[in-house]
């Protein structure tokens, strides 16, 4: 494993108690319907987590920004696999926030399978399919894993960094609102579903997180 570089000579890399924040940097970023939208990223490092924020406008001063958390996601960002829908609102996330005065993403590269990393990850996947499983979380199970160990600790964090504390928040996760909530962050919830028309591939996903999970979400079993 690489070490990280420290030195005072740094102008961009900022202490702030247990995690450093490397900024800014300036990225103009392709949307989905090939426009360019400018957006800013920084990067957030904690004991327990790495991360990537973007911002869009004046976030600091910003009131109720629209904001996504998005766990990283070999499968689907990296690969296009379109048995997850995260490679699809990560897009509609950035279109939705170029559109605004201000909002942020925050890129959890900590959080990619539920936060089982990417070996066990791989196992859950190859080992679901083997067994037939129709559902991955049922592979989490079987396979003596917790359904999902993601930690919202570290993105508490960064919200108050921006000194935000309400939010219109893109998500159709429950657990990810109380999370917030319990946190005394006001959270509005603005749904980012994908339509299983558009991917039926998403079917078996989205079964699995209405009837095991229990997101929000239009789609029916």
């Amino acid at each position: 494993m690489k070490k990280n570089i420290k030195g005072s000579n740094f102008k961009t890399v900022r202490q702030f108690g247990n995690y450093e924040v490397i900024s800014p940097t300036k990225l103009p970023l392709m949307l989905h319907n090939r426009k360019v939208a400018e957006f800013t990223m920084y990067y957030f490092g904690f004991p327990t987590g790495r991360y990537e924020v973007l911002t869009k406008g004046k976030i600091e001063s910003a009131n109720n920004p629209l904001v996504r958390i998005q766990s990283a996601c070999k499968w689907g960002i990296e690969f296009g696999s379109q048995h997850c829908d995260c490679r699809w609102q990560l897009e509609k996330a950035k279109e939705l926030i170029s559109k605004e005065k201000a909002g942020l993403i925050i890129y959890a590269y900590d959080h990619g399978g539920k936060g089982v990393g990417i070996r066990n990850h791989s196992l859950i996947y190859s080992e679901g399919q083997s067994r037939g499983l129709e559902l991955v979380v049922d592979a989490y199970v079987q396979l003596g894993f917790k359904e999902d160990y993601r930690d919202y600790d570290d993105i508490v964090s960064i919200l108050k960094h921006f000194k935000i504390k309400k939010i219109r928040l893109l998500t159709n996760s429950p657990k990810r609102i109380k999370a917030l909530k319990d946190a005394k962050i006001e959270v509005k919830r603005i749904p980012l579903e994908q339509a299983a028309s558009e991917n039926p591939y998403i079917i078996d996903e989205y079964k699995a997180k209405v009837t095991k999970l229990g997101h929000i979400l239009h789609f029916k079993p």
